[in-house]
């Protein structure tokens, strides 16, 4: 009964733990192919693929790249815990046990990237592109 007990209490942890990415991953190492006034704007979306937005505006086109890579854990067991914990220790001591180990504990690293590109809309040219990497 410990073992199995013991094995639930294991994979409910395992399923509370979460990575997520979100947008397109921006290949920094090709940042450097990009050149102000020469490179158009198929050679960014070859480059890039789609862009996550696009905002035009009568002068100019701005795509933008936009990458959240987000791997937090959280923990919220009060249900399964405290039922797992009962059974293992026993009694009172178990349903406190459950209690202290049921709170939501947070773990966040998260990371993103954005990659601007404004393209001159009458020479379909770069005109201005900024790369930002935050964690």
């Amino acid at each position: 009964m410990r073992v199995t007990s013991f094995i639930s209490l294991l994979f409910a942890l395992l399923l509370i733990t979460g990575c997520s990415a979100t947008g397109t991953k921006i290949q920094s190492d090709k940042l450097s192919t990009i050149n102000k006034g020469v490179t158009t704007e198929q050679e960014i979306m070859t480059t890039f693929g789609k862009p996550d937005s696009i905002t035009t505006t009568p002068d100019r086109r701005v795509l933008v790249y936009s990458h959240r890579k987000d791997n937090s854990t959280e923990r919220s067991v009060a249900a399964t815990t405290g039922s797992v914990l009962g059974g293992l220790v026993g009694g009172s001591i178990g349903s406190l046990a459950g209690g202290l180990a049921g709170r939501s504990v947070m773990n966040s690293e998260a990371t993103q990237e954005i990659l601007t590109v404004e393209i001159d809309t009458k020479t379909n040219k770069v005109l201005n592109y900024q790369f930002q990497q935050s964690q």
